[in-house]
């Protein structure tokens, strides 16, 4: 079970539809029982009061929940009003709405979706593209979109009512929170949870306020807030807004109702993520209708009751109108559940599905998608891919033959298990690398040109007909038909021509592939020189295994008895010490030689096994593995650690966050930069600093503020440490490293290549041509998200003083990835730069994979405090060596040798890690 479940999300807004204190109350529209003629414009009221007295008794049924009875009234009274007032009347608009308020929240989504763009495009014509009638149009039709999964086509529209809103209604309008939960809504389904928490705390705050708290909105937006914080592993939050969320529901509607089984469902995905299951079991038998049953098979899953589980899934077949994430779910469900218990070939059969809509969903979520393979109604879209690898690799260590209906992933078991751990690794990454990179200068031979023009007119063509086919699955709902069968059949098709395409295109022209097709790579499709080893982690719940992927594809899976909280667990305790803030020797005895030891045998030896010695390994870690030093690991215990092999000792290094982005960095060739190094270091963390009031007085010179005495340290309350204290203490070494490093490469210790002290500020970063040095060297403090009160991501803390807004000198996660960047190593002696959150399908969000996709070909890392000595001998040998002509891998292992002289313990030089090209 993820640690991170999504739950339910579409029944983020479900009672807006249904609740008559959200219909519309401003020019144009009328609330719930007004009457008729209020609709209309003056002078346009004569359509009688049968309409208006159809509206009324709709509107108290809706309020009754009574949704069929409803039905027929409301298309009544649209009848009357399209006959007496025209199509596009504001009147004929609002009944459109009430219909489609109606089908909607009898989840008939489908039905609901063309009625709200009607209705939209009648009040944009009559009333204005500012309207707040147009506004809550807009609002409901995004919300359907993003039910549907179309969250492109649902995403500016939800932005855009909510804009309309607060300027019309203003930012404390239930309205607005209505559009802030939308939002916020539409962000959870892309995986956004930072940005959706934002928007449906400030919505609970609003509609608490205006509506009460034990309002049916009041509970949406507790439910919404229960997912998000789930999501995020924020179990403690979320518990009691979800039993109060049930208590609102069970008060309003009944303990049978439909949204009280929401509400249930969720509270009980939440005791199963904190695998209560006693708990999750009995709210899952009191969730009435199908929310119920849905709850059960995940809790069975969770406890390995797979007949239980497959016999909840016999009642819950999905139709073919069902909307895309639930058909990902179910077969997802289904699939696990048949691997459970053995039946391999209908396993993988549910499970590719399941990936068929998941990658379909993906391709129609907007903008960064670093958090969506950890989304989904129930579980994380990852476990579809999950299980697939685990069967694949079950089957490859069997030595079974390819199924014939997966032989496009792979020549065998092993190699497309590969493929599919490839498919959830940095994704994001590789297409925002693919995206920023120089355009590529190889162009296409005409007849692929041709071929690739072809395909994308006839993709577009179909891609413009899906609005229409959505339209038509609505009206072949009663028939229970799927009347946009060919349509889907007609765009697979074309996805497996693309396929092909791109995969004779990395065979003829890589660069333009990797380019212009960021996708997983197949082995052997892999770009792996002569020498090298690809070494590639998938963890699952129970054990893990390892693909050994070798020049020409040659592919070997491996089975590692841990899996995923094991492994955590296990290194976790190994590395606690190294990441505390006071650490004694004796500490060091934790990370101990037959410890180490027995880790190399269990992750890693089966592995090597017949690799030679000097064989470079490229290791694409997954999960806790990602802030690991493999390098660290016993080969031959010989008592101490000066006097035992390790890995690093027989094979060289380096880290890679997925196949396909080390095949990328090298289709992008060496970097271009025309100047040697960029360094920073030395900075000043606080405005008393005496260096600081020198320059202020005019007693010393930017860039020459030497130490004068004890300085004070930058100060600020860390989130969530109950009034502790976070210090930056001054770092006078780095000011050697960076001037031995400007002596080095002949460069005067001066802006813009060097920054010290008042110079070291984001400010000058920002302005600084950072795409023009092939070195970059940043010589400061580094902390993890949350770790600094205001600041929610990984940060390198630059001079604080002298910057203009609106930098503030913390250099974020965010910050890097807006760099341009064309270097061939950057180096971040910042403590813990390569340690981050674990993200399922895309790894650890670290430094080394924001400068990479800034445009480094690599980057060099910490996984913990690394001791200042060690550290500044270990850069200066490092870049000493480089330049000397040796590659990163060589300098690499003569910084290492030159600290492990003096210092054995891995502690002291390990923690450095190069991702990237070596």
């Amino acid at each position: 079970m993820s640690r991170r479940i999504a739950i339910c999300l579409w029944i983020t807004i479900a009672a807006l539809t249904a609740h008559p204190g959200w219909a519309e109350k401003r020019r144009g529209e009328v609330p719930a029982a007004a009457p008729v003629q209020d609709i209309a414009s003056p002078g346009q009221t004569g359509e009688g009061g049968e309409a208006a007295e159809l509206t009324r008794q709709v509107e108290e049924l809706m309020k009754a929940g009574k949704f069929g009875e409803a039905l027929p009234l409301a298309r009544q009274a649209l009848d009357i009003r399209e006959k007496k007032l025209g199509p596009d009347h504001p009147g004929t608009a609002y009944s459109l709405m009430l219909v489609a308020r109606i089908q909607d929240a009898q989840f008939h989504f489908y039905k609901a979706l063309p009625l709200y763009r009607s209705a939209l495009k009648i009040r944009e014509k009559a009333l204005g593209p500012e309207h707040p009638a147009t506004a809550a149009s807009m609002a409901l039709l995004a919300r359907v979109y993003a039910i549907l999964g179309f969250f492109d086509k649902g995403l500016p529209l939800a932005q855009q009512a909510l804009k309309i809103r607060e300027k019309a209604l203003g930012p404390e309008n239930p309205q607005t929170a209505q559009s802030l939960m939308i939002l916020g809504f539409l962000y959870g389904q892309m995986g956004l949870q930072d940005k959706g928490l934002v928007l449906v705390q400030q919505a609970l705050r609003i509609t608490e306020k205006t509506l009460g708290p034990d309002h049916p909105q009041t509970a949406a937006a507790l439910d919404n807030l229960v997912v998000l914080y789930t999501n995020q592993g924020l179990y403690d939050q979320a518990l009691p807004l979800a039993q109060r969320a049930v208590g609102i529901r069970e008060k309003i509607f009944g303990p049978d109702h439909r949204r009280t089984a929401m509400s249930l469902k969720n509270l009980g995905f939440l005791y199963l993520a904190k695998k209560n299951y006693g708990q999750a079991e009995a709210c899952f038998s009191r969730a009435k209708h199908q929310q119920g049953d849905q709850g059960m098979v995940e809790l069975y899953l969770a406890t390995g009751r797979y007949e239980a589980a497959l016999d909840r899934l016999s009642k819950l077949t999905p139709a073919a109108w069902n909307r895309p994430q639930y058909q990902a779910q179910f077969y997802t469900q289904k699939g696990l559940a048949l691997k459970g218990l053995g039946h391999r070939q209908e396993a993988y059969t549910a499970l590719m599905e399941a990936i068929a809509t998941i990658e379909e969903l993906r391709a129609r979520t907007p903008g960064e998608r670093t958090s969506f393979f950890e989304t989904g109604i129930l579980s994380g879209y990852f476990q579809a891919y999950r299980g697939m690898v685990e069967i694949l690799a079950e089957m490859a260590q069997k030595g079974e033959s390819m199924p014939p209906n997966l032989q496009t992933y792979g020549s065998d078991p092993g190699a497309a298990a590969f493929y599919f751990a490839e498919s959830i690794k940095a994704r994001s990454l590789l297409e925002a690398m693919a995206a920023g990179a120089t355009p590529s200068s190889s162009p296409l031979s005409p007849d692929l040109a041709a071929k690739e023009s072809s395909l994308r007119e006839r993709l577009e063509t179909l891609e413009a007909q899906r609005e229409e086919k959505l339209q038509e699955r609505g009206k072949g709902w009663d028939r229970k038909e799927q009347p946009a069968a060919e349509f889907n059949l007609q765009i697979a098709a074309l996805q497996r021509e693309q396929q092909q395409l791109v995969e004779e295109m990395r065979r003829r022209n890589p660069r333009y592939a990797a380019l212009r097709y960021p996708q997983p790579y197949k082995a052997r499709e892999l770009p792996l020189k002569s020498g090298e080893v690809l070494l590639e982690y998938a963890l699952g719940n129970k054990e893990s295994y390892v693909f050994r992927v070798e020049p020409g594809g040659k592919t070997q899976v491996f089975r590692l008895s841990l899996g995923q909280e094991a492994m955590e667990k296990r290194l976790g305790a190994l590395l606690a010490p190294f990441r505390q803030s006071i650490l004694r020797r004796e500490d060091l005895a934790r990370f101990s030689v037959a410890e180490a030891a027995g880790l190399y045998t269990e992750i890693l030896a089966p592995a090597l096994s017949g690799v030679a010695p000097g064989t470079r390994l490229i290791i694409v870690p997954d999960g806790v593995l990602g802030a690991f030093p493999f390098e660290a690991l016993v080969v031959d215990a010989r008592g101490d650690w000066g006097k035992s092999a390790l890995v690093g000792d027989r094979w060289p290094v380096t880290y890679s966050q997925s196949a396909a982005i080390l095949a990328l960095n090298r289709h992008l060739g060496a970097s271009r930069a025309s100047q040697a190094i960029f360094a920073l270091g030395d900075c000043i963390y606080d405005k008393g600093s005496p260096r600081y009031l020198a320059y202020k007085t005019h007693q010393g010179q930017a860039g020459e503020l030497r130490h004068m005495g004890p300085e004070a340290a930058l100060t600020m309350a860390a989130t969530g440490s109950r009034g502790g204290q976070l210090r930056f203490p001054p770092l006078p070494q780095t000011r050697q490293t960076v001037t031995d490093l400007a002596a080095l490469f002949g460069e005067a210790p001066r802006p813009p290549q060097i920054l010290l002290d008042v110079e070291a500020t984001e400010t000058r970063v920002r302005h600084t041509n950072l795409s023009q040095y092939r070195y970059l060297f940043f010589g400061t403090h580094g902390f993890l998200a949350n770790n600094l009160a205001g600041v929610r991501e990984p940060t390198l803390v630059l001079t604080q003083v002298d910057n203009k807004a609106p930098d503030n000198g913390f250099l974020t996660f965010s910050k890097v990835l807006q760099l341009k960047l064309d270097a061939d190593l950057v180096t971040l002696a910042a403590c813990m730069t390569g340690v981050g959150q674990v993200m399922q399908g895309e790894g650890v969000l670290n430094f080394a994979r924001a400068f990479q996709q800034a445009g480094a070909r690599s980057v060099m890392v910490t996984l913990w405090n690394i001791p200042v000595e060690e550290s500044l001998k270990f850069y200066t040998t490092l870049y000493k060596s480089l330049k000397e002509g040796k590659t990163k891998i060589e300098a690499l292992k003569v910084a290492r040798q030159a600290v492990r002289a003096k210092e054995s313990h891995p502690y002291f030089w390990s923690g450095l890690i190069l991702h990237g090209e070596g």
